[in-house]
């Protein structure tokens, strides 16, 4: 039995062969997402200049425009909240290393006493935090509030505004316990000397009897 001899074609009809193989679809590649949109990009800035040039007036430089700034908010609010997003993944990767707000079982006097070791040793995030957790922990072995597990401190301040008042003062110092335990700024010698400052106040406002308001006679 014979068979037919090979093909033996020249050097540009087997590049032609091999252009029309790769060709077919089922060697075409998905286009990924980042691809779609420097090509969108890309064509979008062509139709401005082309526009701007006067080689083509049918696209409407206002429509142009703002679809750009469309995509530089778009571009903007994805690179902010993909940078918290990575921040929070951080933290919560390092977690483990500080008790969770108010779980731990130390008294008022170990908290503070801690939040003074940590000033020494050059960790004022940790002064700040141990701090507050001090004044909450005060406020509850002098039977002002209950702490509940799981509260956090926001909650914890809204007890203590109810029992003692001061509202700014409790809501300031727990905003700034939260942007420093999570990890949203860092506390500098401003932070730290208001924590000092509100760890006095609380404790003096405990030591005075509680003024309640007179009620009212018909």
């Amino acid at each position: 039995m014979f068979y037919p001899c090979a093909l033996q074609p020249d050097g540009d009809e087997a590049l032609s062969w091999v252009s029309a193989e790769l060709a077919k679809l089922k060697y075409r590649r998905s286009t990924s997402l980042a691809e779609l949109l420097e090509s969108w990009l890309a064509s979008l800035i062509q139709r401005v200049v082309r526009t701007f040039s006067g080689e083509s007036g049918t696209f409407s430089a206002f429509v142009i425009l703002l679809t750009a700034a469309v995509f530089v908010l778009f571009a903007f609010f994805a690179f902010r909240y993909g940078t918290v997003w990575k921040k929070h993944r951080k933290i919560s990767e390092h977690a483990p290393a500080h008790p969770a707000l108010f779980s731990d079982a130390r008294g008022s006097g170990e908290l503070f006493r801690a939040a003074d070791a940590a000033l020494e040793n050059k960790n004022p995030d940790l002064a700040v935090i141990e701090r507050y957790r001090g004044v909450i922990r005060y406020l509850e072995e002098q039977h002002v509030i209950s702490v509940l597990p799981g509260i956090t401190a926001l909650e914890a301040a809204r007890l203590a505004v109810r029992a003692v008042g001061r509202e700014k003062l409790f809501a300031e110092n727990a905003l700034r316990f939260n942007r420093i335990f999570f990890g949203y700024r860092h506390a500098d010698n401003d932070a730290v000397a208001l924590s000092c400052q509100f760890m006095t106040i609380v404790t003096e406002l405990t030591l005075k009897p509680l003024t309640l308001p007179a009620e009212r006679t018909g």
